[in-house]
Formats: structure tokens, sequence, C-alpha cells
């Protein structure tokens, strides 16, 4: 717990330092040149993160000893970086490309553009829902946005933010030339899904590297690059170097690589096979053998990726700054939400920003909030339990579409389950001024809220790195509708509310119906389906829905039949039931004294005609007149 606690620290307090610039070096070998970008610390090779890591990645039940996916036609062409020192961004690039001619995503000539992912890295336009226009990662130092470099957490979040593009659209030729838009920008083939942190140092860690390798194609990896440890197409030195300035991906490995192949001897045999990129005139071809020995070998990253499609992303955390996050012993909830700003979207997965691996959580998903500053004050649509599985960003299929209604704020809640053996953590944005680089959150128009003793807060700093992802809905056209009633009598002034049932339910046109009646002297209907008889007559009722589909119902509507009824007083009873007809009125066999009545005329007749009444009381004679259902006699007395 201590030792997890101090690394956090420094995390959050790292500013970016880039002191030990290499560019532009002319090696030893001809036809190439050395590229690399300023050295940066390592944040802190960590064992037990290590040990942790390696007890749930490594599934293959024999590893093969010699491994190549060069040989299985999963690595691209070898690229040329000169003279920029963009290593991170070729990395980057090739390890997508493995995974998705790996996966039968892409045939084997794909080329995604190293400019795209450079420029925008550091050139951030916003997205389609104009969340992010105002946040910045911008260069501040004496290099230039193609030789700052970028530390390997930061390729997660730019990849996964706007995605990959293709190098025929964003040529490396153009990348000082580049003037992007947000279209530009968001113009990307591929997105990324999930990124994992595998290890901090390699050595040590050769298992959980291989599988991903034989998993995903390739994996990122960066070590600190020095032309006195390079033999031929080998490389091993000697020294404890806790820093690195070259990016590079890994394809393959041969466990019995001899020790003796290397200029500085290692302690035992094996290499991994790495891709370079400083052309075809460095090492063998572009590739080269790396001991695993080698100390500085490092930040090995795993990554998903998917076809962008027609997707979109809802988010707050447009910096690509990956050194702040919390970090809880204790369970935790987060909430971002958002204004939709689209029609005929569905959310369909959210994505998470961790700093820790294997950690239980608890996803819900709610709709039309009532109350922006309660997260879960609408409709709960989803409730999913998982497991956060990566260092590094975690994107979650929902059990579920939901279809978001245009204007209105839906969000996103997670509760994550730290305990003291594995702490749960959350990434965030923030605004953070390192020594090249410099990170501008704007907080301004954000709603990320945090739980704390069953109230929620509103952040002000910070924002969480949780997105919704979205697709353009299906159209599900509105294919029925159907009335409860196909025809239904009514007496003048009476109503009746018909029901109409649209089909499919969860269409995605709009649901507004428009009532109408063919006749209003005989039938009127308002905008709920409520008919109202008017006189005698036939009318007909028809609803009509978005689409135009239609049903009708058939009104009669009739006179009222005119009655004359009555009601009795009766002694120790009081007033009895109304009756009419003849029926009789009072009491029979009980010798119940009837002390009062009232009579009233019905329907039309009760419209036109008024009815006077009185009675004839024992001892006080006849009493006076009165009418329409008023009482006469003396209720309550007997005379």
């Amino acid at each position: 717990m201590f030792k997890r606690t101090i690394k956090t620290l420094i995390v959050m307090l790292l500013t970016i330092s880039m002191t030990m610039p290499i560019a532009n070096v002319k090696a030893y070998e001809e036809n190439y040149e050395r590229n690399v970008m300023p050295a940066r610390d390592y944040d802190k090779f960590d064992d037990n993160f290590n040990v942790n890591q390696s007890n749930s990645l490594v599934r293959s039940s024999q590893i093969p000893s010699t491994y190549s996916s060069v040989d299985e036609g999963f690595v691209t062409s070898i690229k040329n970086q000169n003279p920029y020192g963009n290593c991170w961004a070729y990395a980057a690039c090739s390890v997508a490309e493995s995974y998705l001619i790996k996966k039968g995503m892409a045939s084997s000539d794909i080329d995604l553009s190293e400019a795209h992912l450079n420029y925008y890295m550091y050139h951030n336009k916003g997205d389609k829902y104009e969340n992010t226009d105002n946040d910045q990662t911008n260069v501040i130092g004496k290099y230039s946005f193609t030789d700052v470099g970028a530390d390997p957490r930061m390729l997660q979040l730019a990849m996964s933010n706007f995605g990959l593009a293709s190098e025929t659209s964003y040529p490396i030729s153009k990348i000082t030339t580049m003037q992007g838009s947000k279209e530009d920008q968001n113009n990307t083939q591929y997105v990324m899904t999930n990124s994992n942190l595998l290890c901090q140092q390699a050595k040590g860690n050769e298992s959980i590297i291989k599988q991903a390798i034989l998993d995903n194609g390739s994996v990122l990896a960066c070590y600190y690059d020095t032309s006195t440890a390079y033999k031929n197409s080998n490389y091993y030195n000697s020294n404890e170097v806790n820093s690195f300035n070259h990016a590079i991906s890994i394809v393959g490995w041969d466990d019995s690589y001899a020790a003796n192949n290397f200029d500085n001897k290692p302690t035992r045999n094996g290499a991994w096979l790495i891709k370079n990129s400083w052309g075809t005139g460095f090492g063998n071809q572009g590739y080269f053998w790396m001991s695993y020995d080698e100390y500085s070998l490092g930040s090995v990253y795993s990554y998903e990726f998917k076809n962008k499609d027609e997707e979109n992303i809802y988010q707050y955390d447009g910096t690509n700054n990956a050194l702040r996050y919390t970090l809880s012993s204790n369970t935790s909830t987060y909430a971002n939400e958002f204004l939709v700003k689209r029609t005929n979207e569905e959310l369909n997965a959210v994505s998470v920003g961790s700093a820790t691996s294997n950690i239980p959580y608890k996803l819900e998903i709610y709709t039309n909030l009532t109350d922006i500053n309660n997260p879960t004050s609408g409709n709960c649509e989803v409730n999913q339990n998982g497991i956060i599985e990566n260092d590094g960003i975690n994107y979650i299929k929902l059990s579920k579409g939901i279809s978001l209604k245009d204007n209105t704020y839906y969000s996103i809640v997670f509760t994550l389950f730290g305990t003291n053996e594995n702490n749960a953590s959350i990434m965030l944005d923030a605004t953070l001024k390192g020594t090249d680089i410099e990170f501008i959150a704007d907080t301004s128009n954000e709603y990320c809220f945090i739980k704390s003793y069953n109230t929620w807060g509103k952040l002000s700093d910070n924002t969480f790195r949780i997105k919704g992802i979205t697709i353009k809905e299906e159209p599900k056209p509105i294919e029925t509708i159907i009335l409860n009633k196909t025809d239904i009598t009514l007496t003048k002034g009476t109503s009746e509310t018909l029901q109409a049932t649209i089909n499919p339910s969860d269409t995605t046109d709009s649901k507004a119906l428009t009532w109408t009646t063919s006749n209003s002297k005989v039938a009127t209907v308002d905008s709920n389906g409520k008919v109202t008889g008017i006189s005698e007559g036939e009318a007909t009722i028809t609803v009509r829905t978005s689409n135009g589909k239609t049903a009708s119902c058939e009104v009669t509507v009739i006179e009222q039949e005119p009655e004359l009824v009555y009601q009795a007083h009766v002694a120790d009873y009081g007033w009895m039931a109304w009756t009419d007809n003849g029926n009789q009125a009072g009491t029979t066999g009980e010798n119940k004294q009837m002390e009062a009545i009232k009579i009233k005329l019905t329907g039309e007749l009760e419209e036109k005609y008024d009815i006077y009444y009185r009675v004839h009381a024992e001892e006080l004679g006849w009493l006076d007149w009165t009418l329409n259902g008023k009482a006469a006699g003396t209720a309550g007395y007997c005379y």
C-alpha cells in the first residue's frame, strides 16, 4: 500500500522534463539517421505491479520459444521517420496496423498516418459536440511539435479521442504545412478501444509481453537509445538507465538468441525482435534484436482497435495529459453528464481511463435527467457489473443500446470498488504546465461529479476520462398504429378516450400523433384522443403518425333518453339512492316514515325544462315549491 501511494504522488506531481535532446545524430552505419526524441524519465519500475499483471495476462499453456509476427505476415513495411523525432507516432501506427491485420480488419498493405497522429496530438480542434474545443496540448519549449516527442501514456489518449487516419489522406510529406480543422481531426478510420500498460519494465516480464504479441501482433515500448550499445543488428546497454528517448514496436522474440551476439554481453540468452522507424538502411532491413536484459526497455503497451464507422464520442477530456488520476482504497462513485446534441443517436458503449487494473465496477446509465446537479435523477436504462481489466483505457459494451433524445441530458455513472490490496483509480484531465509541453483543460462547460456521503459534488478544475460512445441509430420506422376500439357509441355530451398503440414500440420516428374528426358538429377529439359527443349523428375519428400511418374509429352519437328520477329521505336512514321509471323510493314493511323527496329531469329535458314540486307535511300543511333536485319536505323531522 505504501509503495503504491508513493508511486501515485510521483505521477501526479510529475512535469514533463526534456533535458537530453538527441535528434538527427549521424549513426555509425550508412544510409540512415538515428532520430530520437528528447529523453524523459520513467515513472518508476514497480515490481509489485509487474507481478500482479503476470498472473492474469498470461493464458497460453506453452508460449513458443521463438516467434515472429513478421514471418506471420502481421507487420507492415519499414518506415523512415527522418528528419523528425516522432518515433512514437511511427511505433503507435505500426502496432495498430499489426493488430488490424492480425484481426482480419485490414489488408497487409494498410498504411496509417503518422502525420495525422503527430499533428493533432498537439493541435486539438475539438469534437463534433463542441465539448473539447478549447482543450489544448501545446508545445511551449524549444522543440517543434514534430521533435518534442510524447510520453507513451499520452498516445492512448489521442488514439481514443480521435483515432487514426490513412496515410493517403494525410501523408507525412505534408506534416509541416498542415492546417488542420475539426473535420480533418475526426476524419479517421479506426479508433483505439483498449490500452493496457503491461509492465513498467520489460525485464522480468517476458511472458506477459509475449502473450500480448501472440494476441495482437505486436506491442509498443520505449528504451534509451545510445549508439555505443549497438553491435551490427543487436542492442544491449549494460548501464541501468531509467529513462527513454525512443519508441519502437516489439514484433517477436527468440529465447535462444545468444548473449555473445551483443557487444556488451548480457547475463542470459534471449532477445526481442524490434521493428524500428529509421528506414531499411538501419540494422537488418530496419529490424534489430534487443537483449531481454535491456534495463531501459519499458512502458510496454498493448492496444486494441475497431473500425470507427459512424461512431461519435461524448467526452470532456480533450487534452493528452496522462499524469493525473485519483486513487482510492474505498468504494467511490464518479459520473459524467452530457447534453445530447444530435437526433437518432444510440449509446452503445462507454470507456473509462484507469491507472490500476482488475477493479470491480458497477456501471449505470441514466437518461432524461430532471436535475443536472444529480446524475441519477433520470431513468435508469442500464445497470451492469464487470471488471476494469486495463491499466489504461477500458472500452465497455453496454448490455443494450440506449436511444438518446435530442436536447436532454444523460449520465454515465461508475462505482469503483477499491481495496487496500488493489486501489481503484480513475484518470483525470487537468491543466498542467511542464518544461516543453503544457495541457490546458477548459472545465467551464463540463458536468463531472463525485459522490461523497450520498451527496453529489461537481468538479471544478478536473474532468473524468469517462466517454459515451454513440452510433447513428438504424432507422426503425413506424409500421402500424392500432386503436383500442374501431367503433364507439356516445350519448350527447359524454366522452371517451381512445388508446393508440404504435408498432414497433422502439421506433426511431417521432411518436407524435395527430387526431382529427370528420365532423366536428357531431363529435370532437382533442390532442390526447378524447372524443366528445356533440349532437346526434356519425363521425370518423382518425389518428395519424409522424410518417403517415393511420387508424380510424367510427363514432355514433345518440340523444340521451330523457328520464325523471327521484330520491327519498327516510327516517333513521337519511337519503336513499336515486331511482326512476316508476320504481319504488323509500322502504317497505319497516314502518319508516318518508320525510322528504328530491325530483329532477335528465337528458335534454333537463336542458329545456324545470320541474317544480312541493309536499304536504303533517301538522305543517303544504310547504313551499322547490325545483330541479332540491329537497322538499322535513328531512330529519317526523311530522
